[in-house]
């Protein structure tokens, strides 16, 4: 079994989907992607540090500056960031960056996992099942300081957190803005009812779209190899990332 992370670590956006034919011309628009607009400006960035640590990460990651790239996922799964913790997984599972360390590795793919994605909860059994009985009590007795401090409930916290921060320090420079009174820029192009959408600044409504992302990039792409029959001796299980 396969699964290659680093595509969709990227997040390339498409354009911005349209709002429906039928909507008042005033309604928000329908958010499916974030736009490369908001995804190159600093704010908004500062107000969504999984991306922005995912990003960095990913950009070393396609250097092979492993060990580096390790150092910028680990932030973004501080905020929860769940193709980073994904990627941590892996790197640990193939030693990049790292030392391997299965057990460490089926930890942060549990992590991973946590809100059900498909291909995350596919490679953490496959972790799971990799493990020796001496490894899988390790990974039960690690567990939950683990998910005390990467899992939803801490990490939506600080993601909130930040988030409300710089929505607060952005709108200070938009003060008496009314939407009615007709186009107005953020000095750097950026319309601000994109800008401020509540799919963006919301930490619940954020993640679902973070999820739908995801998704939509990796619909399909778990590449299951060739029946092969299986040898006398057991062989060195494949490695997922490979």
């Amino acid at each position: 079994m396969r699964l290659h992370l680093l595509p969709a670590l990227m997040l390339a956006a498409l354009p911005l989907a349209a709002t429906a034919d039928d909507a008042p011309p005033q309604a928000p628009p329908r958010i499916y992607e974030i736009p490369r607009q908001l995804q190159g400006d600093g704010g908004f960035l500062a107000g969504h540090p999984d991306l922005d640590y995912r990003l960095r990460g990913a950009a070393l990651d396609r250097k092979q500056q492993y060990a580096s790239a390790y150092k910028e996922y680990r932030r973004a799964a501080h905020y929860g960031d769940k193709p980073s913790q994904a990627r941590i997984g892996e790197m640990y599972w193939n030693g990049e960056g790292v030392a391997k360390d299965p057990v460490q590795a089926f930890l942060w793919m549990a992590l991973a996992a946590e809100r059900g994605q498909r291909e995350f909860s596919l490679l953490k059994l496959y972790y799971w099942q990799q493990l020796d009985p001496a490894q899988q009590a390790s990974a039960r007795g690690l567990a939950p300081d683990m998910e005390a401090a990467y899992g939803d409930k801490a990490a939506r916290r600080r993601l909130g957190l930040a988030m409300r921060r710089e929505q607060h320090r952005t709108a200070g420079g938009l003060l008496g803005y009314n939407a009615s009174s007709g186009p107005l820029s953020l000095g750097n192009g950026i319309d601000p009812e994109l800008y401020f959408a509540e799919a963006f600044w919301k930490p619940e409504r954020y993640l679902e779209l973070s999820d739908r992302i995801f998704e939509q990039h990796y619909q399909g792409r778990v590449e299951v190899g060739d029946v092969e029959q299986v040898p006398a001796e057991p062989a060195k299980s494949p490695s997922p990332g490979g």
